[in-house]
C-alpha cells in the first residue's frame, strides 16, 4: 500500500458508512474542551472514548542532575528534543541515559515498546512510537495502549489532533498540558480491523515519505562527491596536476581573479521595495540562496530609467548575497536567467557579469558555491555589527581555476543533471506528503471508508 497511485484512490473515495452523531459525556458538560466536537458525526460502528479508557497516561520526570551515579547508564531517557529532532515516527535511542539509580530516584517509569510518546511542554503534540523501552522526563504525558486500541491508530489519531492539543495548552505564560487534561481529551475509535486498515495506510505512506528523503539525502552526498572531483578533475582526460589552494588541478587550468573575468560588478538598489506590483520587480536575498532564483515573495522597487538602465538584469548575470547575519548565507550566489519582465536587485546583493568568451557564469556559481569555493570566499569575508560582509573588492580578489569554456559547459551540464534528478525526487516526496495531509483526518475522522483489503505491515500489527 505504499505506491502513491494507492494512496490517491482513497483520498478521491466517497464517504461511507452509517453516521451517528457522537454524544458528549454525562462528566463532560463542555465537548468543545474535550474534543468530541472535533469528530460531531461517526460511523454507527465507532465509538468515542477518552484518552484514560483505552491507554495509560504516564509522565515523566529528571533525575538529579548533580548525581553522577544517575546519568550514563543503559536506560533510554527522551526530552521533547529528541522528538523534534527525529528523522521518522520511531525512537530507539535518545541523547541521554540514565541508571536504574536514576530511575529509581523520580517518579518517572520506563515505558514499554510501542508506547506512544507525547510531548506536553513547549512543543505540544509531537509524538513518536519507542520500539525499545524507554524513559522520559516532565516534558510528556505518554500513552500506553491498552487492548482496545492499536498503537498505529493511536499515534496518527493524536498526530492528527496535534493542533488541538496545543489549543488546550495556550493562555499560559508556559505553554502546558496537563495529565488530567491529556486523560480527558476523546478520540474516535473504530473496531480494531479498521483501526489496522487505516494505521496501515497511513504506516506505509509514512514509510514512502522517509525513504523518498533517505533518497534525497544520499542524492546530495554523491552530488557533493561529483561537483568536487568534476571542479578538481574537470569532465576530459588530462595528462598533469598540479597542487593549488583547491587541491590538485589540471597544469592546464590557468588560475584567475574574477576581477580579470568581469565586465562589470555593482551594488543593487538601497531604495525601499514593497509589495503592491508597482514599479519593477527586486530581487532580494530570499530570491537567491538556493543556488536558482526563486520567485518566492517578489518586492517591487519604483526607479528612474537612468537607475533602471543601471540596475537592470540580464540573462547570465550572477547575484551574490554581500551581506547577512547568518554566514552561510554571505557569499551564496545564483544565475539571473531570462524573464518577460524587467528585474532589478536590492542593495543586499551584488551583481557580477562576466566576458561570455571566457567564462560560464553557472561554472562560476558552482564554484563559489561549493566547498571549495567556500574556502575561498571566507577570506574575503568581513565581519561587522554582527553581519558577515562580502565587498565588490574582495569579490574582484577571490581566485578560481578556469577551464576551457566547453569544459565548463561539460561541468555544468553534468551538475544540473544530478540537480534535476533531486528535484524530481523532492517533488515525489511533496506529492506524496500532500495526499497524506489530505487523507489522514478524514480516515480518522471516518469521512473516508476503507472496505477493501489492505496488507497491513507486521509492524503496524504490534499489539494483535
Amino acid at each position: 500500500m505504499s505506491d502513491q497511485s494507492d494512496l490517491e484512490q482513497f483520498a478521491s473515495a466517497d464517504s461511507g458508512g452509517e453516521r451517528q452523531p457522537a454524544e458528549p459525556e454525562s462528566e463532560d458538560p463542555d465537548p468543545e474542551e474535550h474534543g468530541t466536537a472535533r469528530f460531531p458525526s461517526l460511523p454507527a460502528d465507532w465509538e468515542i472514548k477518552r484518552l484514560d479508557e483505552i491507554a495509560t497516561v504516564q509522565g515523566g520526570s529528571t533525575p538529579s542532575t548533580d548525581e553522577d551515579e544517575y546519568w550514563g547508564g543503559d536506560i533510554p531517557w527522551a526530552t521533547p528534543t529528541d522528538l523534534t529532532e527525529l528523522q521518522g515516527n520511531t525512537i530507539s535511542d535518545t541523547e541521554d541515559k540514565i541508571t536504574e539509580a536514576g530511575l529509581e530516584s523520580t517518579s518517572t517509569h520506563v515505558l514499554p515498546p510501542y508506547s506512544v510518546l507525547l510531548t506536553s511542554r513547549a512543543s505540544i503534540g509531537k509524538c513518536a512510537v519507542n520500539t525499545v523501552p524507554i524513559a522520559t522526563n516532565q516534558g510528556f504525558q505518554s500513552l500506553i495502549p491498552g487492548e482496545e486500541v492499536n498503537t498505529w491508530y493511536l499515534y496518527y489519531v493524536i498526530t492528527e489532533m496535534a493542533p488541538y492539543l496545543e489549543s488546550l495548552g495556550a493562555g499560559s505564560t508556559f505553554s502546558e498540558i496537563s495529565k488530567r487534561e491529556v486523560q480527558r481529551v476523546q478520540i474516535p475509535v473504530p473496531p480494531m480491523e479498521e483501526q489496522l486498515r487505516i494505521a496501515g495506510i497511513l504506516y506505509d505512506t509514512d514509510q514512502g515519505i522517509f525513504n523518498t528523503q533517505s533518497m534525497l539525502d544520499e542524492q546530495e552526498v554523491i552530488r557533493k562527491g561529483v561537483v568536487r572531483e568534476v571542479l578538481t578533475e574537470g569532465t576530459r582526460e588530462h595528462q598533469d596536476f598540479t597542487e593549488k589552494q583547491f587541491g590538485s588541478i589540471p597544469s592546464d587550468w590557468p588560475v584567475v581573479r574574477l576581477g580579470e573575468v568581469l565586465t562589470d560588478s555593482r551594488y543593487g538598489t538601497d531604495e525601499k521595495s514593497h509589495s503592491d506590483g508597482e514599479g519593477y520587480p527586486t530581487l532580494r536575498i530570499p530570491n537567491v540562496v538556493q543556488r536558482r532564483i526563486t520567485e518566492d515573495d517578489i518586492k517591487y522597487t519604483e526607479l528612474s530609467d537612468s537607475a533602471v538602465e543601471k540596475l537592470a538584469l540580464q540573462e547570465g548575470d550572477l547575484l551574490i548575497v554581500r551581506t547577512n547575519g547568518n554566514p552561510d548565507y554571505a557569499g551564496r550566489c545564483a544565475v539571473f536567467e531570462e524573464r518577460d519582465e524587467t528585474y532589478v536587485f536590492a542593495s543586499y546583493l551584488i551583481r557580477l557579469r562576466f566576458d561570455e568568451d571566457r567564462v560560464h557564469p553557472k561554472y562560476v556559481r558552482e564554484f563559489l558555491n561549493s566547498s571549495l569555493g567556500r574556502v575561498e570566499m571566507n577570506g574575503w569575508i568581513r565581519t561587522s555589527a554582527g553581519n558577515y560582509n562580502l565587498s565588490i573588492g574582495g569579490i574582484e580578489k577571490i581566485e578560481i581555476p578556469l577551464p576551457p569554456l566547453e569544459e565548463q559547459r561539460e561541468i555544468v551540464e553534468i551538475v544540473e543533471t544530478l540537480d534535476e534528478n533531486k528535484e524530481s525526487t523532492r517533488e515525489y516526496k511533496n506529492r506524496i506528503s500532500n495526499l497524506k495531509e489530505g487523507i489522514s483526518r478524514r480516515l480518522v475522522s471516518g469521512d473516508v471508508r476503507i472496505h477493501s483489503e489492505v496488507d497491513i505491515p507486521d509492524e503496524v500489527r504490534v499489539d494483535v
